[in-house]
């Protein structure tokens, strides 16, 4: 449902594959998913994903829960997605001012940036809804718990002022070459 909607906003604005860009999607899908099974292993994260769906723990599940607690896992895909979405533009970036001595090319760069926000935003949201539901499913407190709960917040924020400061680099390129916004 969330996706549709995305994809029909984009559709009623304008082009949808103008909204594709291959190397970003990599970088944060890609790097979210490797930085998780870092965080978790491959088993916890089956075990993770496996508690999602089945919505009950077992006596095997509560004996490794810290390895495999969803609201951690889910909280911390959020702001993996974020960071991602954070390095992403950092990348977009530093293309759009290595191409500086030509200014038909500056535009490519900043694409990749906010697309990889773009994506960065649309993997941290359901991955943030799902630890929430998680939460209410799997009530108890864990240490992990208490030590991921801000890492949402930071990240979402270091993201929102990163994205701050791309469109303002931008402004300040389109005013040096153009001499207007």
């Amino acid at each position: 449902m969330f996706l549709a909607l995305i994809i029909t906003a984009i559709m009623l604005g304008g082009d949808l594959f103008a909204y594709f860009n291959v190397p970003s999607a990599i970088l944060v899908f890609g790097g979210t998913t490797a930085l998780l099974l870092f965080t978790f292993g491959h088993d916890g994260c089956i075990n993770a994903l496996r508690l999602t769906v089945k919505g009950k723990l077992n006596s095997q599940n509560q004996s490794s829960n810290s390895n495999c607690d969803p609201v951690v896992f889910f909280r911390l895909a959020g702001a993996y997605a974020f960071s991602m979405g954070c390095i992403g533009m950092i990348i977009g970036i530093i293309a759009m001012l290595s191409n500086m001595d030509d200014p038909s090319k500056i535009g490519a760069g900043m694409a990749a940036c906010l697309l990889s926000q773009l994506y960065g935003i649309v993997l941290a949201a359901p991955c943030i809804s799902l630890s929430v539901i998680q939460a209410m499913r799997f009530p108890q407190q864990t240490n992990a718990r208490n030590e991921s709960r801000f890492a949402v917040p930071i990240a979402g924020g270091a993201a929102a002022t990163g994205t701050i400061a791309a469109l303002i680099c931008f402004a300040m390129l389109q005013w040096m070459f153009y001499g207007q916004y």
